[in-house]
């Protein structure tokens, strides 16, 4: 029994040891040559990934993250069954070379749980490429659109990799990237999808992979393949810089025939010639750039406009809002539309928050990110008057350096013109409107000219009969005719107090009908084009009507005050909001999908909580 005991104190120990083993893709590197190396850990959970950078200075890192590698064993030893779980974390690093030589990637210490584990060595064989002679059949240029600009002035860097040959792989090598004194946007490309075979991914030091199109080509020498991409890059600091020059590393298929690789039923199809032809050798060849030159401009300091926040260029600003009839406290949308230089997807819209003749008349809603498409840029933001004496929206200023001119200028929209109405109580008599008493016409009796003489007639023509209220009443249509006026008395009397009900309260009967109207809009939001803004229409109108307020532009913020006073807890308000701001992202995104939801989802999200919402906001 004791030596079970020790044996499972054994095992379990040894379970808990830390272990860390490497792997590398080849240890005979070229210079450039980007290779994968792993760390793979077990025995402790979410290791802490060591800095490679800093323990192989003879190497270009990049982290490539961590993923699990659980596995499960199941054996059976005379009719036992055993399970053995190994869980493991794989760190995948991408390593290049900086020098030829016998490298060695050194022992890191790695960490998990409070426990620690050491690699091993790694020795490396690094060789010199062979160079490409200049306009062989491989050739790489970098080249800048403008070789001078000011700080902040973005300029375009255009890479073109000409290949005359069969190419088997190839690394680039872009310190450009890690030059100090320079932003690099990450930009978004447009892709064609009728090229999408042509579509190349270059990687660069920061992780990302720019796109890179093949083009085909004559030349004089027979045909060849262009390779091109390019990257914006934001000088920061004045000075004159020299970019350094780009490489890649690629294998080139000769003339020369490799030796036959072996046959048989272990024969690797990937590396035979299915039509039994031999294999060429390959050469690697390094391809190098030259390096262009920038000049880069200091922004005058005289002169320099207040509110001039970096805008560079040549900027034009127009602004429109709506709706532009409103009462003090409503919502008006304002629409910039901002043109400009090339690359506008990293340029801030007007600093509307420092400009006192508009935060003087009116509230502004937060700053929202714009919406880039070419050279302008869409920015959004909702104001609201402050008082009845505001009659415009005054002039919005962009500052800004124009490069052309090499002098400060401000860009400037039109003021728009606004009509604002103080805001008034809306009471049951002005929903009823002023009533007159209604007059009477009375009839005049006319005496005849002739008078009752002249219908003199011999008494014996005339029957005795006597009438009296006792004949009427037996009488069924004089009885009907005496029973007519008041009952249409009463009747028009009943639909006159219902009219004047129903109209005493127009708010209530708005909020009566809000839900049925806004599960109609949802039941058309769900299929069409721009799904976000009829569900945020419809959420706008439902909460306009059961909480009385203008539905207009509302915002979540507008509300949630009065849900919270109406009892709505705090899980349906985040839902609400989180709904608000997925649809406003959707709108003001050109009616993008917000966080992976189609708009058949929106619309059931919607229905769900103003079905929930409808239990705590009764109607009157």
């Amino acid at each position: 029994m004791l030596l079970a005991s020790l044996l499972s104190a054994r095992l379990a120990a040894a379970e808990e040891l830390l272990q860390a083993q490497v792997a590398i893709e080849s240890q005979d590197l070229f210079v450039g040559q980007v290779v994968t190396f792993q760390i793979t850990v077990s025995g402790g959970a979410e290791p802490q990934p060591p800095d490679l950078a800093a323990a192989a200075p003879d190497f270009t890192v990049q982290y490539g993250g961590a993923r699990a590698n659980n596995s499960t064993q199941i054996s059976v030893v005379n009719g036992r069954m055993s399970k053995v779980v190994t869980r493991a974390t794989v760190l995948t690093y991408q390593l290049t070379p900086k020098r030829a030589g016998q490298l060695v990637i050194p022992a890191v210490a790695v960490q998990a749980g409070g426990k620690q584990a050491l690699t091993q060595a790694v020795p490396v064989r690094v060789r010199e490429p062979e160079t490409a002679p200049p306009g062989g059949e491989v050739s790489l240029r970098m080249e800048l659109a403008r070789d001078t600009v000011c700080v902040g002035e973005p300029v375009v860097v255009n890479w073109t990799w000409t290949v005359a040959a069969e190419v088997r792989g190839f690394d680039f090598q872009l310190p450009l990237f890690e030059l100090p004194g320079f932003d690099f946007p990450k930009l978004e490309t447009e892709l064609d999808p009728q090229l999408r075979d042509r579509y190349l991914g270059i990687r660069v030091p920061d992780g990302r992979q720019l796109v890179a199109l093949q083009t085909p080509r004559r030349t004089a020498t027979g045909g060849a393949t262009e390779v091109t991409f390019s990257q914006v890059i934001i000088p920061q600091q004045a000075g004159t810089f020299t970019l350094p020059k780009s490489t890649v590393v690629c294998d080139v298929a000769s003339n020369t025939p490799a030796p036959r690789r072996r046959s048989g039923a272990f024969a690797d199809p990937f590396f035979g010639d299915p039509f039994g032809q031999r294999d060429r050798a390959l050469r690697r060849l390094s391809v190098v750039s030259g390096e262009p030159s920038l000049t880069v401009r200091a922004l005058p300091e005289t002169g320099k406009p207040v509110g001039f926040a970096g805008h560079v260029g040549r900027y034009e600003l127009r602004a429109r809002a709506e709706p532009t009839e409103v009462s003090v406290g409503d919502p008006i949308t304002l629409t910039l539309e901002l043109s400009g230089p090339d690359y506008l997807q990293t340029v801030n819209g007007p600093d509307l928050d420092s400009q006192e003749d508009v935060t003087r008349s009116f509230r502004l809603s937060p700053v929202e990110p714009g919406v880039s498409d070419g050279r302008t840029k869409v920015f959004k933001r909702v104001l609201r008057a402050k008082s009845a004496y505001v009659t415009a929206i005054p002039p919005l200023r962009l500052p800004y350096y124009d490069t052309a001119a090499q002098a400060y200028r401000v860009a400037e929209s039109a003021a728009i013109p606004l009509t604002v109405k103080a805001a008034k109580m809306v009471t049951a008599m002005d929903a009823q409107g002023n009533s007159a008493p209604t007059a009477t016409a009375g009839r005049q009796l006319q005496a005849s000219g002739r008078g009752i003489a002249a219908n003199y007639e011999d008494s014996g023509v005339l029957d005795d009969q006597y009438v009296g209220l006792d004949t009427w009443v037996r009488s069924p249509p004089w009885a009907a005719a005496l029973a007519l006026p008041p009952l249409l008395f009463a009747a028009t009397l009943a639909g006159a107090l219902g009219i004047r009900r129903r109209y005493a309260d127009p708010a209530a009967a708005r909020a009566r009908r809000a839900r049925a109207q806004a599960r109609q809009q949802l039941q058309r939001a769900g299929t069409a084009p721009e799904a976000h803004a009829h569900v945020l229409e419809a959420l706008r109108e439902y909460l306009g009507a059961k909480l009385r307020l203008t539905s207009g532009a509302l915002l979540f913020s507008d509300v949630e005050a009065l849900l919270r006073e109406q009892g709505v807890d705090d899980a349906d308000r985040a839902i609400l909001k989180d709904l608000f701001q997925a649809c406003e992202a959707g709108r003001y995104a050109g009616g993008g999908t917000a966080a992976g939801q189609s708009g058949a989802d929106l619309a059931t999200a919607a229905q769900r909580i103003l079905d929930a919402l409808e239990k705590k906001l009764k109607s009157p």
